[in-house]
């Protein structure tokens, strides 16, 4: 799948045995617009993981200098806040459009 983050269009793809060989169920790679994930984790700790690359991305195009701890906090939050309120989260995007 593609992710538009600040006009940068990114890849986001499975990496088989990213945890295995590097201890990380995801990464963002900002010179190669990928991000990564391994895909024998659960679909909840998938998606919170692209959702934490996708905060990775804004962080360093923005250069908000956002700690991997912060990221780490915000990217759980923002996620319980989403997953858990299915009709704020259709109300945020009523009415959009997919490119």
């Amino acid at each position: 799948m593609k992710a538009n983050i600040l006009g940068h269009e990114y890849e986001v793809a499975e990496e088989e045995g990213m945890f295995f060989n590097t201890g990380n169920y995801g990464k963002h790679n900002y010179m190669k617009l990928l991000i990564s994930y391994d895909p024998d984790i659960s679909k909840s700790v998938k998606d919170e993981c692209i959702l934490h690359e996708l905060i990775e991305a804004i962080n360093y195009w923005v250069n908000v200098k956002l700690e991997h701890h912060q990221i780490a906090i915000l990217s759980a939050a923002l996620f319980s806040v989403l997953r858990n309120n299915p009709e704020l989260t259709e109300e945020l995007f009523k009415g959009e459009t997919h490119a």
